[in-house]
């Protein structure tokens, strides 16, 4: 058995039907402009957060560590 090779219009053909996939899903992942995913402000200091993770809400440990120990400050004591 033998393999043919792609024929020069057969892969101008693929190339152009690649290009338009790739456009379509530029088009569909075009959120407008500014940053494609929301920036969230730091609950401590006001800095944006680079999150790692979907429910960051601090920028550092610094602050995270800060945010707990506000948090335990304001919770009722449990005896």
């Amino acid at each position: 058995m033998t393999v043919q090779p792609f024929t020069d219009d057969e892969l101008t053909e693929m190339v152009e039907d690649a290009e338009r996939a790739m456009a379509d899903l530029e088009a569909m992942l075009d959120l407008g402009p500014g940053p494609a995913v929301p920036l969230l402000e730091c609950v401590v200091c006001g800095e944006p957060v680079l999150a790692r993770r979907l429910d960051a809400r601090t920028c550092s440990s610094r602050c995270r560590q800060a945010a707990y120990r506000e948090r335990l400050r304001n919770s009722p004591e449990v005896t």
